[in-house]
């Protein structure tokens, strides 16, 4: 099993990794066989005398060396330390206890002596690296001892300049003499303080001297101020450093810089979360295998992130590392952490442009809305704030991130608006936001809405639950009624957090709704909501209520609302154009009474409202009437008046106000037996004109009311008598005008008998030619006739209407005939009324009507569609009398039946039939097949093209990929299928392409499709044949290119090359530059579909979706000729066998 595992995980991984980039032992060999010792051999020699007394012979820490390429023993390094190997260096002496003031901890007990030597080698790594490094001129400069290579101050001086980029001036350096030495320790020093790096207990002198412990301190001083921490802040380089750890990987429990990393995952989990196609994830490695783990995080760190090697993998297995060690090397990673970072801040947060850690951040206006864009919500105006108040933007992204996802801050939000706060600092926050989660809190949850109070039976509603600051989880909802059956209801997400619960009880009662927060419910669950029956309110004795009432009396109504558990009702008494009048309205154990005394004059609706809802139900209306408002002149003031002889008054307003918005007057006149008609003549809307003609003898009564009510001055009484000049009369439209091919009509008034007697005669002649036209007379048994006649010729014309041979008063009468309605003289136009005529919904129907031959009449238009759908219908009168512009808006796809009459009479071509068709639809079209995924060259493929219930419109299918590749051909499957459609094509040329399927002009969905085409390209033979045979035309080189091809089919075209083709027998191709759109021919069939072929011409020579033969010059006339009469073959891209083509 061991063996089987030590062949995966990290040993395959770091095979992958150069080794040239890594750790070899140095040969005793090489040290022995060198003519001068280097101070590396030397430093060996010692350390192996050390080992062999001391016990250590056997350690991983001996003969180890740094480099980063691979090079000769002899000759020296080629990488970043040229000309010489880094060794790992024991250093000869002790730190004591007193180091740990600079930052040197030191360990207890037999391992004491192998971690001072692990820190000296780390730290001795970092002085090189810093002397080499891109700011550095010292690459050759490298230390090897401690404690003997800084005694003249000439690498301190270097490592400082390399460190901060600068010159220090007054360095001896050649220094021979010790007070020169010193001289250089001191500028050394007193730049450092310059720099704001401060030391307590050392000095020059140490350092001369040689004082081990000392000099780490220093250079751990330095490694903090240069490379972690600039700032002395109350968070120490070790908290600073484990906090942004702990933020940067949350699931690797990272607690110290020491046994945490030993086996090498949490080193490559910091590698995968930086690069993460560079180092496995944590769950794919065996921590046994520490070695090899550690091995290839090292390697990986110092090949993708630039981290020299400054420990050893042997170092990090042992436990023999110390955490200044440790804290060195993973500072390495700060710069490439930040990078990744910042790269993701800038897609979370992409409104702002950020390019650091520092600066950026101080006004709190970018904390705030990556905050908002992590958690959607929680900071929604961040936008607005203001740059000025960045301590207190800060604080409440510190008070919103704490209270909603329990983000601790690890800075104050003053120290946060620091311009030159720690970029660790500000890193660490910003991981702590990218790692955190919404915390579930359901107190934070809020329900609103009145329909978690309470609902009112078979009506929908609904209420909210936000959860906007209620952190991470899932909401659950259910609900029931009393009796413990299931209320359905649905959940509907209005926006992130704002929860929508829809319903319609189907029970009175009450209702139960559960809600829970993950499990936990949400404060006030379970919720009663209270479901009334508003149709249970009813207005008591209904029938008896009396809706015509007077001005100034009383209405008292009685609403029963038993049925109701909670509410209450009001009464709003509506005007159309007047203020509302607010009844008065007391409860008695739910029985409402509603009272008002109305004021004002019109026809109001008594509206009942429960909790503001009105009760449609219980609504009624009112006619309010004031008598006192009209007045009745010239009423009959004699006793008595001769039969026949028209009596006449006046009913108008006193107010000025109008008569008929409200009931009009009722006016009655009785005779002995008759009741007689009553004729109102409008003046104006406040005043009109009565007349009656009484014929009874007798006693008659005049009664005018008004609603019931009598106006003031009625009823009037008088007695009519006979007159021998008044016995008889006619009245009525027929004596005044009348409309040939119409019947006019009129009345006559006399004594019962006349006509079967034989003494009532009645024509209708023509004044100028002498015509009779038709009578007919009809006895009402009432002492009155009705008339009717009908004349063909318009014309002046004479109604003789005699009793007993006499003319009656006003006899003859004077009538003018004009033209009636001639429905067949009407002419119908427009492109409409074409059998073949369809168009597309939304699209304008119009036609005309010209009536001016057509005589007086009236124009209809009726349109009728599918399942009896009405289109509306316009109509405007033209410029000149007679003449109309009509326009139809059908409401949905279909054939219609449009009706035009006149007069009630079908004019000519009508009715006639319209078809609309629905419009383009892409997202009815589906694309599928093989030809929409990867293929192979040489492999034909095709796919499929569905348009059926897509509507009208045009199909296009383009190709985007590398030229001359090959084409698409697009054609309906049969004649009879118009509406599905097969492409197809043979690809060339491998690569990626794009398959564009659009229906006017829309993708259909899923495109574009991407298509990959593998394998190798395929000379087109047929292309070369058609080369060689243009020798009369100029040939250019057309270079492989990107380009978009276009295969748009033509329906109509097929077919009409479909019949070509029988007759020629051959394959029907199309022309160059082609644009077809096919019309549609039967509805119902393949209907609304156009389908288009667009080809490009290069040269004189057409080809299809690909580059042609390009000519130099203009075009013959010849070849223009050629190209007309030889279209079809130019379409394909090839050249017609008999080319007369010239250069």
């Amino acid at each position: 099993m061991e063996e089987a595992m030590a062949s995966t995980g990290s040993e395959e991984l770091l095979s992958e990794i150069p080794s040239s980039v890594g750790l070899e032992r140095i040969d005793e060999d090489e040290m022995e066989d060198s003519p001068r010792p280097s101070i590396a051999g030397r430093t060996k020699r010692r350390l192996l005398a050390e080992a062999e007394g001391g016990g250590l012979a056997d350690s991983p820490l001996l003969g180890y060396v740094m480099s980063a390429h691979k090079s000769s023993p002899r000759q020296g390094g080629g990488g970043r330390y040229p000309g010489k190997k880094l060794t790992k260096t024991p250093s000869i002496g002790y730190i004591d206890a007193g180091a740990e003031e600079l930052g040197a901890v030191p360990m207890r007990g037999k391992h004491r002596h192998d971690w001072l030597k692990v820190q000296a080698n780390t730290f001795t790594n970092w002085v090189n690296d810093r002397l080499s490094g891109s700011r550095s001129n010292y690459s050759g400069a490298l230390v090897h001892d401690l404690k003997t290579d800084f005694q003249d101050g000439i690498l301190i001086i270097k490592l400082l300049e390399a460190l901060t980029g600068k010159k220090i001036q007054g360095v001896v350096r050649d220094p021979i003499f010790t007070a020169q030495k010193i001289s250089n320790l001191d500028q050394s020093f007193a730049f450092m303080q310059e720099e704001g790096v401060y030391f307590t207990a050392i000095g020059s002198q140490n350092i001369y001297e040689g004082n081990l412990k000392l000099i780490m301190g220093l250079i751990w001083t330095l490694i903090q101020h240069y490379q972690i921490m600039r700032r002395n802040t109350k968070v120490s380089a070790k908290e600073l450093m484990l906090n942004w750890m702990q933020s940067l990987l949350p699931n690797s429990k990272i607690s110290n810089f020491s046994s945490n990393w030993r086996d090498g995952r949490a080193l490559l989990s910091l590698i995968h979360e930086i690069k993460p196609e560079k180092a496995p994830p944590v769950s794919s490695l065996d921590p046994r295998k520490n070695l090899s783990n550690c091995t290839l995080a090292i390697r990986t760190a110092k090949i993708y992130l630039k981290v020299p090697p400054i420990i050893s993998p042997e170092d990090l297995v042992s436990g023999e590392i110390d955490e200044l060690s440790m804290m060195t090397y993973i500072s390495y990673f700060v710069k490439p952490a930040s990078k990744a970072v910042l790269k993701w801040v800038n897609e979370v947060l992409p409104q702002m442009k950020i390019t650091n850690l520092t600066t950026d951040w101080n006004n709190g206006i970018a904390l705030a809305g990556l905050l908002n864009n992590l958690f959607p919500g929680l900071f929604p105006k961040w936008k607005s704030l203001s740059p000025e108040k960045g301590e207190e933007n800060i604080q409440r992204v510190f008070d919103i991130a704490k209270a909603k996802c329990g983000i601790e801050p690890n800075l104050s939000a003053r120290e946060m608006t620091d311009p030159s706060i720690e970029e660790l600092h500000m890193m660490t926050y910003i991981l702590r936001m990218r790692s955190s989660n919404l915390l579930s809190l359901p107190e934070h949850i809020d329900i609103s809405g009145l329909g978690i109070k309470e609902a009112k039976l078979g009506r929908q509603t609904h209420f909210f639950i936000n959860t906007t600051q209620a952190g991470s989880g899932d909401t659950f909802v259910s609900a029931f009624y009393e009796d413990e059956t299931g209320l359905k209801f649905s959940q509907v997400e209005k926006r992130p957090g704002i929860l929508k619960v829809i319903y319609t009880p189907e029970k009175s009662g009450k209702l139960h709704f559960n809600i829970l927060w993950s499990g936990v419910p949400v404060p006030g669950s379970p919720f009663l909501v209270s479901v009334s029956d508003t149709n249970a309110v009813r207005v008591l004795e209904r029938e008896d209520i009396d809706t015509t009432i007077h001005v100034q009396s009383p209405v008292v109504i009685k609403v029963d609302a038993t049925a109701m558990e909670h509410g209450s009702l009001t009464a709003r008494l509506m005007y159309t154009d007047s203020p509302p009048l607010i009844p008065e309205v007391t409860s008695d154990s739910r029985i409402y009474t509603v009272q008002f005394v109305p004021v004002t004059v019109g026809m109001p609706t008594l509206r009942f409202y429960w909790d503001k809802e009105e009760l449609k139900n219980c609504s009624i209306e009112f006619t309010i009437l004031d008598t006192r408002q009209y007045h009745i002149s010239h009423l009959p003031k004699k006793s008595q008046y001769y039969t026949f002889d028209p009596i006449r008054f006046v009913v108008e307003s006193r107010e000025g106000l109008p008569l008929h918005p409200l009931k009009m007057p009722v006016l009655k006149v009785q005779g002995s037996t008759a009741r007689y008609p009553v004729t109102l003549e409008e003046k104006s809307p406040q005043e009109y004109l009565a007349h009656f003609i009484p014929w009874e003898l007798g006693a008659h009564d005049i009664s005018i009311t008004l609603g019931g009510f009598p106006i003031p001055g009625t009823p009037c009484e008088f007695n009519a008598v006979t007159s021998a000049s008044t016995t008889c009369s006619a009245t009525g439209s027929g004596l005044q005008r009348a409309l040939t091919s119409i019947p006019a009509q009129f009345l006559v008034q006399a004594t019962s008998g006349l006509l079967e007697e034989g003494n009532l005669s009645i024509q209708v002649q023509s004044v100028v030619s002498g015509y009779y036209g038709k009578v007919r007379v009809r006895d009402n048994e009432n002492s009155s006739y009705n008339v009717a006649y009908l004349v063909d010729t318009p014309g002046a014309y004479l109604v003789h209407v005699k009793a007993w041979d006499q003319h009656i008063p006003g006899s003859p009468f004077k009538v003018n005939v004009s033209y009636g309605p001639q429905a067949h003289n009407c002419i119908l136009s427009g492109k409409a009324v074409d059998p073949n005529f369809f168009v597309k919904i939304g699209d304008p129907i119009e036609f005309s009507v010209d009536g001016r031959k057509a005589g007086n009449g009236m124009l209809n238009v009726s349109a009728v569609g599918p399942r009896g759908a009405q289109a509306r219908v316009f109509t405007a009168k033209g410029s000149r009398s007679g003449l109309y512009d009509v326009q139809l808006d059908p409401i949905r796809p279909g054939k219609y039946r449009v009706s035009v009459k006149w007069s009630g009479e079908h004019i000519p071509n009508s009715p006639f039939l319209v078809k609309i068709f629905p419009g383009a639809d892409a997202s009815k079209c589906r694309a599928y097949g093989p030809g929409l995924e990867d293929g192979m060259v040489g492999k034909p493929s095709t796919f499929t093209i569905e348009t059926r219930d897509a509507g009208s419109g045009v199909l296009k299918v383009r190709l985007n990929g590398l030229r001359n590749a090959f084409k698409v051909d697009v054609k309906p499957v049969s004649t009879q299928n118009m509406r599905t459609l097969v492409a197809k094509y043979n690809p060339t040329k491998p690569g990626d392409y794009l398959i564009s399927i659009k229906w006017s002009e829309v993708d259909v969905p899923g495109s574009p499709f991407k298509v990959r085409i593998g394998g190798e390209e395929i000379v087109n033979r047929e292309q070369n044949h058609r080369t060689s045979e243009s020798r009369l035309t100029e040939l250019e080189t057309i270079q492989e290119e990107y380009q978009q091809t276009e295969s748009q089919f033509s329906l109509e075209d097929w077919t009409k090359k479909q019949r070509h083709y029988n007759h020629r027998q051959q394959q029907p191709l199309l022309p160059a530059h082609a644009n077809f759109s096919s019309s549609m021919p039967k509805f119902g069939q393949g209907h609304g579909i156009s389908y288009q072929s667009n080809f490009a011409t290069r040269g004189g020579i057409a080809s299809r979706g690909g580059a042609g033969v390009k000519k130099s010059g203009g075009s013959s006339k010849q070849t223009k000729k050629h190209q007309q009469h030889n279209g079809r073959s130019m379409s394909n891209g090839t050249h017609p066998k008999k080319s007369t083509l010239k250069k």
